[in-house]
């Protein structure tokens, strides 16, 4: 039988230290983006450099947009924006030598 998955039910979990590039250039950077899969395992390890552009305000949540955008480019699909956890540069780090 087969049983759809549920939208609350997500594949990824996506770990980014992000910060904002000021005008003009209006740029979200990360130094970090960690995509983890349901069983938490690394999937992805991404990240230093610009991953997409802002709108008229940076707010974290187009900090999570841009990121889910960025990490969708590469191919792991169906990332949301509330699939997105900002981190402190030092959490990306150790999540990244796990």
């Amino acid at each position: 039988m087969y049983i759809p998955k549920l939208p609350s039910e997500r594949e990824y979990t996506v770990y980014a230290s992000v910060f904002h590039i000021s005008p003009p250039e209006k740029g979200v950077k990360a130094n970090h983006v960690l995509v983890y899969d349901t069983r938490g395992r690394l999937i992805a390890s991404l990240g230093g450099g610009t991953v997409g552009p802002y709108g008229a305000r940076y707010s974290k949540k187009a900090a999570r947009v841009a990121v889910a955008g960025f990490v969708n480019s590469f191919g792991v699909s169906d990332v949301g924006d509330e699939d997105v956890h900002r981190v402190t540069e030092e959490e990306g780090i150790s999540h990244s030598q796990l």
